[in-house]
């Protein structure tokens, strides 16, 4: 076994303990830094007039994801049903 004299131990704790103090710096420094970083971004959703609005009026737009061709914003009449909205996903592009 490895004997160590009174100045190597002294050395050793000293060394350690910088150690210490420099990873719990680091920790502190980056929780405090996702405190800041946090933003709040609030933005309302405009949808541009490309028809009149007697049509708009009866014009539905769905967002629709998952397992589709082409997954995305889907514009269909009122009363239409899930299954022609998954329709209009494969014809798209």
């Amino acid at each position: 076994m490895i004997q160590f004299n009174q100045k190597q131990i002294h050395i050793g704790a000293l060394v350690l303990s910088v150690m210490i103090v420099m990873i719990g710096y680091y920790f502190y420094t980056v929780l405090q830094n996702t405190k800041e970083d946090t933003i709040q971004i609030s933005e309302e959703n405009v949808i541009e007039k490309e028809e009149p609005e007697e049509e708009i009026e009866n014009q539905i737009i769905v967002h629709i994801a998952g397992e589709v061709k082409n997954p995305g914003i889907i514009k269909t009449t009122e009363g239409a049903r899930i299954a022609d909205v998954i329709r209009k996903s494969r014809r798209i592009k």
